[in-house]
């Protein structure tokens, strides 16, 4: 074949060099590694990530007419980024393949939020509409199961609907295909057939924006052809100088002057009855009306009322016409916001201040609170005096987040001291002393120093250990009784010098030695000593004191 088309004299568009796009079917040269119309690339992963996404349903796109079909999920996608609206054009299988807008397209509008039938408001997991109680993800739809005839409302276009009935009806059973005969039309309605007579216009859909204008949509978009920027600036100036040439030669000042509502030229405007005004805003002295305006709108200023004095200024603008007086209310607006600024700062110093109170009071979700409610234009106001509340928020969620491990420390603690003190109680001195080493090592001296001297607790445990340790020793029967009694008078002085130096333990292992000789050389009230020491020592141990003088 030629280079050139035979019935055009043209050359043709299919020569060697170029082919159509895969995508939009626009001729494009071969060597083109992305296509100059759609944009679409033809490396090897978007055409993979393109047949990927490979299905029956079709988005109308203006800069790609002939595109392919994607997914269900691809849609869906489509609509959380934003692509794919209420008033896009769609086609698929709930559409039998007939475009429609994406809000009245079945199974694809809840995604959106509507109904397709009724527009009310709608929940990607519901079936049934809960306005019209129709099923939502067919066309024609059945009602809700159960739902009374009085509570079911008719679709939004009774008519359209009314032709997808008469359309379904007519689809020929799977029997009469089979048997090739065809099957008698069911009779048109009398409300599709006022249908097909006149045509009912479209009312606006509520809950669907359609695109009627250029600036809310891009789709159906004309095709305008963008005139040249040296023929717009052209024409704009040869309109716009001939305009200004006439409005400043031919045009007069008093003309311009009651334009714009501005004083006369020569320095004095007319104030309320006939009186006259200065150049500056400076009222003459024959008009007391202007002279009482600005003693009022002194005396409003210096009070602070700034809204006031502005309210006088712009009265005595609007009615003797001088705009000189812009400047001062300029002024006093300036003040009036430095005012506000003042009382704003104060007030959210006010709340820093009761923010750090409750922190320093432990109540870290308080000041937390007051925090978290300052609005972002307060945090850029006292940004502007070096106070960032961010940083107040982390300093304060710091101190909570130390004092939730310091209590969780301290309840470990006491959980372990209470073990360790059960088994004292049971006899269990090496396990007991093992305990309160293990303490000693893995928590802070000054949070154990707190709840219990553990110093002395372990050295009364090594005590014991070692003086159960040691065999007793049984009198020996060459001891004369002068001597038996010297030995328990001198257990007995130990156990008194030890009970007074409050080393209730080893005073108490003293008066246990006296124990092992004969009964009658036992002091009198031996017992009840024994358990006065006793109680003594148990006594210093529930308080954290341990064995030996407190501290």
């Amino acid at each position: 074949m030629s280079q050139s088309d035979d019935r055009s004299g043209t050359e043709s568009p299919w020569r060697s060099d170029e082919a159509p796009c895969v995508y939009c079917g626009r001729v494009i040269p071969r060597s083109s590694d992305r296509c100059p119309h759609c944009r679409t690339s033809f490396s090897l992963a978007v055409r993979r990530a393109s047949r990927e996404i490979l299905g029956p349903w079709f988005y109308l796109d203006p800069r790609n007419p002939s595109g392919r079909g994607v997914t269900f999920e691809m849609l869906v996608k489509m609509i959380e980024k934003g692509r794919l609206q209420a008033d896009s054009v769609v086609r698929g299988p709930t559409t039998h393949q007939d475009w429609m807008y994406a809000a009245e397209t079945p199974r694809l509008a809840k995604y959106l939020g509507l109904c397709p039938h009724c527009f009310a408001s709608a929940k990607p997991e519901d079936t049934f509409c809960t306005s019209c109680q129709l099923n939502m993800n067919e066309r024609p739809a059945d009602s809700r199961p159960g739902v009374p005839a009085d509570l079911a409302k008719p679709p939004y276009h009774p008519s359209a609907y009314e032709i997808e009935k008469e359309l379904a009806r007519s689809v020929p059973s799977e029997a009469e295909e089979a048997s090739g005969g065809p099957s008698e039309a069911a009779p048109m309605s009398a409300a599709v057939a006022a249908f097909a007579e006149r045509p009912t216009p479209t009312p606006e859909r509520p809950g669907l924006v359609l695109a009627r204008s250029l600036q809310t949509t891009r789709r159906g978009k004309p095709v305008v052809r963008k005139p040249r920027m040296w023929v717009v600036f052209a024409l704009t100036w040869a309109t716009l100088v001939p305009l200004v040439l006439i409005w400043v030669f031919a045009v007069p000042d008093d003309w311009k002057d009651s334009l714009f509502n501005r004083a006369p030229s020569s320095g004095t405007s007319t104030g309320p009855g006939g009186n006259a005004t200065g150049p500056h805003g400076q009222p003459a002295p024959a008009d007391p009306w202007v002279n009482e305006q600005l003693k009022e709108a002194d005396r409003a200023s210096s009070a602070g009322d700034f809204g006031r004095a502005i309210a006088i200024y712009e009265d005595l603008v609007r009615k003797t016409g001088d705009r000189t007086w812009n400047a001062r209310i300029q002024d006093l607006r300036a003040k009036q916001e430095q005012e506000n600024q003042r009382r704003r700062l104060a007030e959210l110093r006010n709340r820093l201040k009761l923010a750090e109170q409750l922190a320093a009071d432990h109540r870290h979700a308080d000041a937390l609170a007051i925090l978290r409610n300052i609005a972002k234009e307060d945090r850029e106001l006292l940004a502007t005096i070096n106070v960032s509340v961010l940083r107040m928020q982390a300093v304060i969620e710091e101190d909570a987040a130390k004092l939730r491990a310091e209590g969780e420390k301290r309840q470990q603690l006491a959980a372990q001291l209470e073990q360790a003190k059960q088994l004292a109680d049971q006899g269990e001195l090496s396990e007991a002393l093992a305990a309160y080493d293990r303490i000693a090592a893995e928590f802070p001296a000054g949070l154990v120093r707190e709840k219990i001297n553990i110093h002395r607790v372990r050295e009364n445990l090594r005590a014991q250990i070692e003086a159960a340790s040691k065999p007793p020793t049984p009198p020996t029967p060459s001891m004369t009784p002068a001597e038996i009694a010297a030995a328990v008078a001198k257990l007995v002085e130990e156990a008194n010098t030890l009970e007074k130096g409050e080393k209730f333990g080893e005073a108490l292992t003293k008066l246990e030695e006296v124990k092992k000789f004969d009964q009658k050389y036992w002091p009198e009230g031996l017992e009840k000593r024994i358990e006065s020491v006793k109680a003594k020592k148990e006594a210093l141990e529930f308080f954290g004191m341990g064995a030996g003088k407190r501290p």
